[in-house]
């Protein structure tokens, strides 16, 4: 993949997880990487040593991007730290799985603010430091099924996502002239690193390739819609589910 080596990456909610993957990965690819957390400071300069220690860069900076303050001040310092600000994986966003009638009004707000207000704030504060590069990627992290239909356990989860799916294909139209690209990878059932070995049997049998998804899997996609290969590529959407969800 051409165009990755020496770029700057802010990967939101990037000190575990799916998010943590993608950094170890683009870091392997020669992108120099922020680490993004809220709260778990130990984590994210765990991840950056194991970066450093492999000779790559990479630093952590804190913010909730959940919060508009914090998500300006976190963009000011990412864009500050190498002079420039390339690459945004909107990766944050938490997940409850109950029945509409048990669902409260924290989850409610969290699910929306999580999952599309973060997307929303962060696109926002990076969109004038690419407009002024003339050039940017930005990558959300959508939901293999998201769309106008019903669901039964993750209602505010799923409503986010397709809003996720909506304002990507938005900000594709009105950034595109400034060289900027905005798309989605989609994923199913996957492997966070916080389920245990029975969940990951199980979620995996309901999935047609017979397995969860990985870090891996995801950052395949994520590789290609940043380098050069997708110049022309915007608006559309990457599903990464082995075949759930179709």
């Amino acid at each position: 993949m051409n165009g990755l080596t020496g770029k700057v990456a802010l990967i939101t909610g990037s000190s575990r997880g799916l998010g943590r993957g993608m950094a170890m990965v683009l870091a392997e690819k020669g992108v120099r990487v922020i680490i993004n957390y809220s709260t778990n400071s130990r984590n994210a300069r765990d991840t950056v040593e194991e970066i450093r220690a492999k000779g790559l860069q990479a630093v952590e900076i804190q913010g909730d991007v959940r919060e508009w303050r914090q998500v300006r001040a976190l963009v000011k310092k990412a864009a500050a730290e190498w002079g420039q600000l390339d690459f945004l994986i909107n990766n944050v966003g938490d997940f409850v799985y109950k029945k509409f009638n048990d669902i409260r009004i924290d989850d409610w707000n969290n699910m929306i603010n999580s999952n599309l207000t973060s997307c929303f704030y962060c696109c926002k504060a990076v969109l004038p430091v690419m407009r002024k590069q003339k050039y940017g990627r930005i990558i959300n992290i959508g939901l293999a099924n998201a769309g106008i239909k019903a669901y039964q356990n993750v209602v505010p989860y799923a409503i986010a996502k397709t809003g996720v799916h909506i304002l990507t294909k938005s900000l594709a139209v009105s950034e595109a002239e400034y060289g900027i690209t905005v798309n989605v990878v989609a994923p199913g059932l996957m492997d966070n690193g916080s389920l245990s070995e029975k969940e990951i049997r199980d979620m995996g049998r309901a999935v047609p390739k017979q397995r969860t998804g990985t870090a891996d899997d995801l950052a395949g996609a994520v590789l290609y819609l940043l380098s050069d290969n997708a110049n022309y590529v915007t608006g559309t959407e990457i599903i990464v589910s082995g075949g759930w969800g179709l």
